[in-house]
């Protein structure tokens, strides 16, 4: 407690200042997840890969560009928008989507997602890898060609690990 003009002012504990922290740090985690369908993806490449680590699943990372790219559009509608794909999901991988859009975020993020892009040879939309809990991409598929969500999944479930 201190005394500032007549006036009592309570310190915050160091341990409280973390605890705030760490409730910040998870409802910022908890807002990055996006909804499509009714399937959880996560947006944030650091998050994706600690919840493999933690789960021991891959992550099945999609590569997309949301508003140019209309095979990718088709890929969502037709596959992972479908009960097929979120109860396959939903104990197989974490989901992690690495949009690319033309417009709507910032130059950072353009940066920061392209270099995810680079480190996986992405160069079409669009792509995607199968990456280990530690980073390594175990598969990569690139393009959507108009498969049906049981075949494109079971196409995928033939490369898990």
């Amino acid at each position: 407690m201190s005394m500032t003009r007549g006036k009592v002012r309570m310190q915050t504990p160091p341990l409280a200042r973390w605890a705030a922290g760490a409730a910040l740090a998870l409802v910022l985690t908890l807002f990055s997840l996006t909804a499509h369908g009714e399937t959880r993806w996560l947006t944030e490449y650091s998050a994706a890969l600690a919840a493999a680590e933690e789960t021991g699943r891959p992550v099945l990372t999609v590569f997309t560009g949301s508003d140019w790219c209309q095979h990718c559009r088709t890929l969502e509608r037709n596959v992972f928008e479908t009960e097929t794909f979120r109860t396959w999901a939903e104990d197989r991988v974490v989901l992690l989507m690495i949009d690319l859009p033309q417009q709507g975020i910032s130059l950072d993020e353009r940066k920061a997602r392209s270099r995810i892009c680079l480190k996986y040879g992405v160069r079409s939309f669009p792509s995607v890898v199968l990456v280990a809990p530690d980073g390594t991409a175990i598969t990569t598929q690139s393009g959507y060609h108009g498969q049906e969500a049981e075949t494109w999944v079971a196409a995928l479930e033939t490369r898990l690990p």
